[in-house]
């Protein structure tokens, strides 16, 4: 995430950098986690959003958050400002990998694990057995 859409976009178009990204969309394994949307959320403890971002999105109906982008309940990738400003891979091509590995440590994730779960992004879920129950029992 950077300060300014036009710095990112500069960035993207760098040959390394390019080509990194280019590479990226051979991926057909990942592994991750999920981020909450409460207030203290790792988006904004890192500085990928402020409060009143989080609060914006959450107000949008945001329930999760993968890659450092948000997520409604669905999964779908929410559109925002902060969008052109990072540098990553689309998370739409994350949906419907070969192997999409979940891990889910905490009851605080559960609704964000169930937002990647119903978008498609996971094939494997590690987790604990606390974790699976609440997540069976909102499914």
């Amino acid at each position: 995430m950077l300060s300014r859409a036009a710095l990112a976009e500069e960035l993207r178009a760098e040959p390394i950098l390019r080509a990194q990204l280019q590479a990226l969309q051979g991926v057909n394994k990942l592994l991750f986690s999920v981020g909450t949307v409460s207030e203290n959320s790792h988006v904004v403890s890192s500085g990928l959003a402020t409060p009143e971002e989080l609060a914006a999105h959450v107000a949008r109906g945001a329930a999760g958050v993968i890659c450092g982008r948000f997520v409604d309940a669905m999964g779908r990738q929410m559109p925002g400002e902060t969008e052109a400003r990072m540098i990553g891979i689309d998370l739409p091509r994350l949906v419907g990998l070969e192997m999409g590995i979940l891990v889910t440590p905490g009851l605080d994730k559960v609704t964000p694990s169930l937002a990647a779960i119903r978008g498609g992004y996971v094939t494997h879920l590690a987790t604990s057995t606390r974790v699976a129950e609440a997540l069976l029992a909102a499914a």
